[in-house]
């Protein structure tokens, strides 16, 4: 069998997901510097004949020296942890941004992409064999009125144009008769070649690799990189990038070599998918968020709430999955929790779980739930305009028997049943054939039964339940949700969701709500075990809201209370043509105190002792802010 490796030039510090093909082989690019130890069982470019210690400047070359000193094959590839050759054709667009130009953007390296672009070790030797040297499909200049040369000399930022004459006079100098394939590949081509992904034949790869690296040994000879800033200092692998479409041109104008251009992929989410196990062998109480930049801010106070109501006697399993959250709210987080042994927080990219589902809101995903945590019999999921204002384990500790789940039904369904959308009424009898549509829940707080759902149900039959049902509508999931765990619903106390009454619509809605329910409602004593912030008017938005002092409660102290502050003062000044009268005056005052924070943190940082023109400086920063505000407000004069 014909001997095929590519070797996978991956980071040191962090973990990526790898195919399950042994063409494929794994290397720490610059192993040398490893001190994380994050891909133990990985091989590393550091042993043997290598430049390891040249990762910063050499880039991915670090591990295709490695390759060419230290292994044996009789094919030869290099790709990234997060780009790959393609050997499928395919019609899907091509990006056009700098950091993925040229190539077709995917999500991850699930099965269905890795069958859908021929990335199966069958499939690859089927095609790899067939050809001497298989290069990507390069990217076209001619729309942009660029050769190769002044290509480079749009990206300053990352090219010394000197480094690159260096170089070519070097190729003319030890290798005469590529002399005008250099000019034509730089001046008249208008074609490039980027990131060094290729596969050759054993042959074609040592003899590039000889004609590669001796032009680069001696260009770091004759170039003094002291002062390049950090992309600049990686010279050696962009020139390189400029060195094999040179080669490349040279292959072809040999006439001898059967070569075929394939379509680099590019990997969006390289993150490894990593079995859900609880964090704790014992006393563990998971709880499910589903989190991303725009609800962030709130999915933190909401954490807050919990870690400072929470059973020390119990441990705490924060599970969030996320399609992605910005660094400065996971630390945010984490600081929250960092001083208590018994919470756990960990992040799970929701694409990595869920490859499947085409389009998924942060509703429907909790149907999925119980098929993502396969290792848990049990969990809470919390939508995140929610408040936790009690111990959380007495929830999980709800008593499920025989049943799906646990919740609490909905008033604001129940009102629009008696009279508020009496189609609401008719789609749930006769659409869903709901038993009684008045016991439909809010998904807002819920408690799974994960173990006895997976018994009952396969994730193949909830995905076609919600795509043939679903419609764009949180009230339409609770629907779903009601429909198909009918009959088998523990119905909680109204205090574990308690709707907040934030706006006319749902006062008027809950208002025609089922007696019974709505009387339990009304007499909760002190404050709600779980506020549900429904509806448009959250408090971070609103603080003249109901319970929304105690959203602020759990805000404060928190490292992002300024942003809030901020945002709330510049949203409630922009959504201020919308409000009452008696609105508009509560907010005016509460602008007034807005503004006056910002200028004690202002003035308070200014008299620590700083230099007169720091003050000066500080002085029209917080002039411009008092400016900023009284436009905006200007421009809705008669309204604030």
């Amino acid at each position: 069998m014909t001997n095929i490796k590519i070797f996978v030039s991956n980071r040191i510090d962090k973990r990526a997901q790898q195919i399950d093909n042994p063409i494929f082989i794994p290397v720490r690019c610059g192993a040398v510097f490893d001190k994380l130890h994050l891909n133990a069982n990985m091989l590393g470019d550091n042993t043997g004949d290598n430049i390891s210690e040249k990762r910063m400047s050499f880039c991915e070359l670090t591990v295709q020296y490695w390759a060419w000193k230290n292994q044996t094959a009789d094919y030869f590839g290099i790709c990234h942890y997060r780009r790959y050759i393609s050997f499928k054709s395919s019609n899907e667009k091509k990006s056009v941004e700098e950091r993925n130009n040229g190539c077709i953007t995917i999500d991850n390296l699930s099965d269905e992409n890795v069958e859908k672009f021929g990335l199966t070790e069958t499939y690859m030797r089927k095609e790899i064999e067939k050809y001497d040297a298989i290069f990507i499909e390069p990217i076209d200049l001619s729309s942009y009125n660029f050769n190769n040369y002044s290509a480079m000399q749009h990206s300053p930022d990352y090219h010394i144009m000197r480094d690159m004459d260096i170089a070519m006079e070097i190729i003319c100098e030890k290798y005469p008769d590529m002399k005008d394939i250099v000019h034509m590949y730089m001046y008249d081509y208008k074609y490039e070649y980027l990131y060094n992904c290729f596969v050759m034949r054993a042959e074609l790869f040592d003899a590039y690799s000889k004609w590669l690296f001796d032009i680069l040994f001696e260009l770091e000879k004759r170039t003094d990189m002291s002062t390049y800033t950090m992309k600049q200092y990686r010279t050696p692998g962009t020139i390189a990038e400029r060195l094999l479409g040179i080669y490349i041109l040279y292959l072809k104008s040999l006439n001898r070599y059967k070569i075929k251009h394939n379509t680099l992929l590019f990997v969006e989410d390289t993150e490894p998918a990593e079995p859900l196990i609880p964090a704790f062998s014992v006393h563990n109480v998971p709880i499910v968020l589903y989190v991303d930049n725009n609800c962030a801010t709130s999915a933190i106070v909401l954490v807050k709430s919990i870690v400072e109501n929470l059973n020390h006697s119990k441990n705490f399993d924060f599970i969030i999955f996320t399609p992605g959250l910005n660094e400065k709210y996971n630390s945010c987080i984490k600081n929250i929790v960092k001083h208590f042994s018994n919470i756990s927080i960990r992040y799970y990219k929701i694409s990595k779980f869920l490859v499947q589902i085409d389009s998924l809101d942060h509703n429907s995903f909790k149907l999925f739930v119980p098929f993502l945590l396969l290792n848990y019999d049990k969990c809470i999921i919390l939508d995140t305009d929610t408040i936790v204002n009690t111990d959380i384990s007495q929830l999980y500790d709800v008593n499920l028997d025989e049943n799906y789940l646990a919740a609490v039904k909905d008033l604001v369904v129940q009102g629009q049943l008696n009279g508020v959308n009496i189609d609401s009424k008719v789609y749930s009898s006769i659409n869903l054939n709901i038993i009684n549509p008045y016991n439909c829940i809010n998904t807002g707080v819920l408690v799974l039964n994960n173990k006895l759902i997976r018994e009952h149900f396969t994730f193949d039959f909830i995905k076609h339940f919600i795509e043939d049902n679903i419609k764009s509508s949180v009230l339409e999931i609770n629907r779903l949700v009601n429909k198909l765990f009918d009959g088998n619903i523990v119905f909680l106390q109204q205090t574990w969701n308690y709707i907040v009454l934030s706006e006319e619509y749902i006062r008027n809605t809950v208002a025609l709500s089922v007696f019974e329910d709505k009387f339990e409602y009304d007499n909760i004593s002190g404050i709600p075990f779980i506020l549900h912030y429904y509806g448009t008017r959250k408090p971070w938005v609103m603080p003249t809201v109901s319970y929304a002092d105690v959203w602020w409660r759990y805000a404060r102290n928190l490292s992002i209370y300024e942003e809030l502050l901020f945002n709330l003062n510049l949203t409630t000044i922009l959504e201020a043509k919308h409000l009452s009268n008696n609105e508009r005056a509560l907010l005016k005052s509460y602008n007034n105190f807005v503004l006056d924070y910002w200028r004690v943190k202002l003035l308070a940082k200014i008299t620590r002792g700083q230099k007169k023109s720091n003050y000066l400086n500080k002085k029209k920063v917080l002039k411009y802010k008092i400016n900023l505000v009284k436009n905006i407000r200007k421009k809705n004069r008669g309204d604030v």
